[in-house]
């Protein structure tokens, strides 16, 4: 058996080579894998007798004989290798069957260790959803069962209560109320993150006048115009972009202090991309505050309505980030907003 390194366009520190012929005969072996498997001190000459532990080496050995070219991974002591089986290779003279040995440790190492990254972070994201059920369940009763109780102070008893006392339950109540909306939302951004973005070819000025009409009468400002310009549909998770559309909506009636707020929707179909352009006449943004407008639970300028938590612009910009898209928009205080979704086509 000829035992030694061989230089080729293929060799290199981590490559080696054993050839033999179709009686399992040993014609050349790299020192480098004999000292892999423990035999370099020893005088083998079958390739049964150099894989005689390691079985998937032998069953594929096998069947190079018979003519069939294999390639897998194997483990060998604390080393990781792929294993090609070419029959009738040049690579070794007068060799029928060569196996090349290449090291994979390295990558293997960091494969191994991105698949444990992984299940970390499924172990991580299923106690995410157990804390998600844990506050929507057990810290909304004590938080219902605070509101209840204040209801029915503030209904039986008020007239007994001094003044200082009837403000502190208002309190309590308002503070209540607003945990309530906070865990609702922040639920609400939970699933999102999480959502299984599922594109279809939508008529988007639909989509967009349903939200509009589900939001009538919830923010008291009735008088609401919404208009809408679009060419064409879109392909896009229905679901999910109308969540989009109803936080934009939502932010831009309850941020605008005139009595008739406008809002107008152009949707135009690009060629490498859908442009949706929401344009309002709301109070609009200081430049100081650009840059909080997207992060969750921010005031901007001190404001945050009664019914907002801060989350809806954030679901806004994590949604249109899982449709492959980007989010950006143009202000200024006291001229309204322009928000900008860009959506690609595929």
């Amino acid at each position: 058996m000829n035992v030694g390194q061989i230089t080729s366009n293929h060799g290199s520190s981590h490559l080696g080579f054993i050839g033999f012929d179709l009686e399992g005969k040993i014609l050349y072996a790299s020192r480098k894998i004999l000292t892999v498997l423990g035999l370099e001190h020893l005088d083998v000459s079958n390739v049964h007798e150099l894989f005689y532990e390691h079985d998937p080496l032998i069953n594929a050995a096998v069947e190079a004989v018979q003519g069939t070219f294999s390639q897998f991974q194997i483990k060998i002591q604390d080393q990781f290798f792929h294993i090609e089986m070419l029959p009738h290779s040049p690579l070794v003279q007068d060799a029928d069957v060569v196996v090349i040995f290449t090291d994979i440790t390295a990558m293997k190492t960091k494969e191994l260790e991105m698949e444990e990254r992984i299940r970390l972070l499924e172990e991580s994201n299923k106690d995410l959803e157990m804390f998600a059920y844990v506050v929507s369940h057990d810290l909304n009763e004590p938080l219902r069962t605070i509101g209840n109780f204040t209801g029915l102070l503030d209904n039986e008893y008020k007239e007994y209560l001094p003044t200082k006392a009837q403000s502190y339950l208002g309190f309590i109540t308002e503070g209540s109320k607003r945990a309530q909306i906070l865990i609702r939302d922040l639920l609400a951004y939970n699933r999102c993150c999480r959502a299984d973005i599922k594109k279809q070819y939508i008529q988007v000025d639909d989509l967009i006048m349903l939200q509009a009409y589900k939001l009538k009468g919830k923010l008291n400002k009735d008088e609401s115009e919404i208009t809408v310009d679009c060419e064409g549909m879109i392909l896009a998770d229905s679901h999910w972009l109308g969540v989009v559309f109803k936080h934009l909506i939502q932010n831009s009636i309850i941020h605008n202090q005139n009595k008739r707020p406008k809002l107008h929707f152009t949707v135009d179909v690009r060629e490498q991309d859908y442009l949706i352009a929401l344009e309002d006449n709301g109070i609009g943004i200081s430049d100081n505050h650009h840059d909080m407008v997207f992060q969750l639970m921010k005031k901007v300028d001190g404001r945050l309505h009664p019914t907002s938590s801060g989350v809806g612009l954030s679901m806004v910009k994590k949604i249109i980030q899982l449709h492959g898209g980007k989010v950006w928009f143009e202000s200024e205080l006291g001229k309204g907003s322009t928000f900008y979704i860009s959506l690609p086509m595929e």
